[in-house]
């Protein structure tokens, strides 16, 4: 059988769910689920030389945009910031040009996404609510139950577009009381809107709902006043 291209093997790495990542002493970094092992690894080490080249941060800027900011994939590969956007986007915010840079920074946010330290990013601190604050937190709250990356790229993409007046001068809190619907859930507003629990306000104790449908909308509301999903019954 013809051992797969490296640009093969990097689609099938990410297909099983695994990852690739260059070594600075020439190595080839591998990670990959136990059942893919024995399919993949013999022919890893047959492209190894290839997919250092493939995997390798960009030299140049991208020849399509002439951007010089880049992230890395699910897999390892580096793709253009402007070209090809992360999506969901990143909580943290874009990375920094240049590979040092952007290597270091993606160093620190592997940190700070274990859920020992994540539990201090839910807290947040004294400084006011911005929208990437809340992001963040909001990500935290995920990465904190040492739950999927994916489910909190979410959670933190549910604030992209909330206006600022909404949080300015509120206590966020990513705690539900024993009585409210928790974090992510859904529920239905005295409206009739079908909405996700993004947070709480720690000083009047209202919920900040972000609608369902498109375009999203954002509203406070007392939690008595939300009916929970699974007590939102049959409808006409």
């Amino acid at each position: 059988m013809t051992t797969p291209s490296a640009i093969e093997l990097i689609a099938e790495v990410g297909r099983a769910g695994g990852w690739l990542t260059p070594n600075p002493n020439g190595t080839l970094g591998v990670d990959l689920p136990p059942a893919e092992t024995p399919r993949l690894l013999e022919a890893i080490r047959q492209r190894k030389h290839d997919l250092l080249m493939l995997l390798r941060y960009p030299a140049t800027a991208c020849p399509a945009c002439s951007g010089d900011r880049y992230w890395r994939d699910t897999v390892g590969l580096w793709r253009c910031e402007r070209c090809e956007p992360d999506s969901p986007p990143d909580p943290f915010g874009p990375l920094p040009a240049g590979e040092a840079a952007a290597a270091g920074e993606l160093e620190l946010r592997a940190k700070l996404r274990e859920p020992r330290l994540a539990r201090l990013l839910v807290g947040g601190g004294p400084h006011p609510p911005t929208v990437r604050r809340l992001q963040i937190r909001a990500a935290a709250l995920v990465w904190a139950a040492d739950g999927p990356e994916g489910i909190a790229r979410r959670r933190a993409e549910s604030w992209t577009g909330i206006p600022p007046s909404l949080i300015a001068g509120r206590a966020v809190r990513f705690r539900a009381t024993a009585s409210s619907p928790a974090i992510g859930e859904w529920v239905r507003t005295p409206g009739g809107r079908a909405g996700e629990v993004l947070a709480y306000d720690g000083a009047s104790g209202e919920a900040l709902v972000r609608s369902l449908a498109e375009p999203p909308r954002w509203a406070w509301h007392p939690p008595a006043a939300l009916v929970a999903e699974m007590d939102w019954g049959p409808r006409a």
